[in-house]
């Protein structure tokens, strides 16, 4: 006998008579959970003359019999959202006198309102009026060094430029959702079952596939992010999780430059988790691991924060280990530990 939890037990015993089903009770140290009509009501099974026999879905006593052990299943409704084409990922400046660097570089100053930040368009690329692309080496706060690449020229001074850094996903380029494919195999150990496709959190329309783009979220941003558009509410009895595709995290950990290092994803229980679409392919070239692999990943990652699971430092640790980037396939599941917790959970965010 048990309560919702997944994986736990209940049984049901059905008759006609009140009285007679108050007397049975479980019988104490079955192994088959089963139960015994307590003829005397002493909580004590005595199996002789017949009084107390066992009651299980074969054996019935006076109209009473029970069901076969029911195991709880919990679904988990998915509403999921993704923010709309990415915009400002490319910047546009006046270029001033190009300075050849004598060692098959370029200095390209530029005119921009704001100070660029350090090396974040190293590997990127810059383009002038002459239409041709420049590989970008790295980047001061006012100024980028280029390469010449297969030019037959240097770039223009003082015109028009237009740059961007090593993101893979440029402008107008739409985010798309994040993969959910191993979010179901994860939460199978722990009798709980996916609703996939993502069912909007039990109304398809809540899934929304353009919600305000954020080229970078910071941490001040990020409550808005996710409350602005989540619909859908978790309840003890109706278990639903919200994950919305983005772009990046906050500038200092966006992975540009690589140096910074990467924040693949981030949660916050009552309001859900945040995908960095961008952030993943970026820290998956760098890892040199597969970037479809590295997001379906970070979404059980994330979701396992959902259930207040923490993040684990230590190999062999499973798919809450910190830096999920790295964990080999083998290991990309919840731990007997991490599954007893979601188990236990009141409801899911």
């Amino acid at each position: 006998m048990g309560s919702i939890q997944p994986g736990n037990y209940f049984g049901v015993v059905a008759g006609g008579s009140a009285e007679r089903l108050n007397l049975v009770k479980a019988l104490s140290g079955d192994a088959d959970a089963r139960l015994f009509y307590d003829h005397n009501d002493d909580d004590i099974h005595d199996p002789f003359w017949g009084l107390e026999p066992v009651i299980d879905h074969v054996a019935g006593h006076r109209g009473m019999k029970a069901t076969p052990e029911l195991e709880v299943w919990r679904r988990l409704h998915v509403e999921v959202d993704s923010m709309g084409p990415v915009q400002g990922n490319t910047v546009h400046a006046t270029s001033g006198q190009v300075a050849n660097n004598g060692d098959g570089t370029y200095t390209v100053p530029v005119n921009v309102a704001q100070a660029l930040e350090v090396n974040r368009f190293e590997n990127g690329g810059l383009q002038d009026l002459q239409g041709y692309v420049y590989p970008i080496v790295d980047n001061t706060e006012s100024s980028l060094r280029v390469g010449q690449g297969n030019n037959p020229a240097p770039p223009q001074s003082n015109g028009d430029v237009w740059f961007w850094d090593d993101d893979q996903l440029h402008d107008g380029q739409d985010v798309p959702e994040p993969d959910l494919g191993l979010l179901s195999q994860a939460f199978l150990p722990a009798y709980v079952s996916v609703i996939t496709p993502a069912d909007g959190g039990g109304n398809p329309a809540n899934n929304q596939p353009a919600v305000r783009f954020d080229l970078n979220v910071e941490e001040t941003e990020r409550s808005k992010q996710t409350t602005d558009f989540k619909n859908a509410a978790s309840t003890p009895a109706y278990w639903v999780i919200y994950l919305q595709g983005a772009f990046q995290g906050p500038i200092a950990i966006d992975g540009d430059p690589n140096a910074e290092g990467y924040l693949m994803g981030i949660t916050w229980k009552t309001e859900g988790s945040l995908i960095y679409l961008e952030a993943i392919k970026d820290a998956a070239r760098e890892y040199n691991v597969d970037a479809y692999v590295a997001e379906r990943q970070t979404v059980v990652h994330e979701v396992g924060h959902q259930f207040d699971l923490p993040d684990r430092q230590d190999a062999g640790q499973g798919i809450m280990r910190n830096d999920v980037v790295i964990v080999p396939r083998e290991e990309e599941k919840f731990i007997e530990e991490d599954l007893f917790i979601i188990r236990k959970q009141a409801q899911a965010n």
